[in-house]
């Protein structure tokens, strides 16, 4: 399940890594993929350490599904082991508009209604209201 998130708003991370997680000769980075799936490489880092605790955080700047990974990779052989996937989900949640879609949804639950209340009346004969 995505995480609700707003454009233009820092959005800020924090992972602390096992203990028992060996972390010599290894990096922890952190990648931010933007709403068409891109990599952001202005957003994603390579983090430091305070006792295997991680902070970033990023900063989405438009509306739609943004991924952030944090793995630890490698420096010998580029191996990455993914820790941490969150799913970001960017958007204008505006009430009003929700408010107005309600309205226009239960305006056309009323006028099924009323066609089916007609078709009763009249027996479903030719004369009854088309739905469409």
């Amino acid at each position: 399940m995505a995480t609700s998130a707003t454009k233009g708003k820092q959005e800020k991370i924090t992972y602390r890594l096992p203990k028992s997680l060996d972390i010599t000769d290894k990096t922890v980075k952190l990648d931010v993929y933007d709403e068409v799936d891109a990599l952001d490489a202005a957003q994603s880092v390579t983090l430091t350490s305070l006792n295997h605790k991680y902070k970033a955080a990023f900063t989405p700047d438009e509306d739609g599904a943004w991924r952030v990974e944090l793995y630890v990779e490698d420096d010998n052989t580029s191996e990455k082991t993914f820790e941490f996937i969150r799913d970001y989900s960017v958007g204008n949640f505006n009430t009003d508009d929700v408010g107005a879609l309600t309205t226009t949804v239960e305006n056309k639950v009323d006028q099924i209604g009323v066609i089916v209340m007609d078709i009763q009346n009249t027996g479903g004969g030719s004369d009854a209201p088309m739905l469409g």
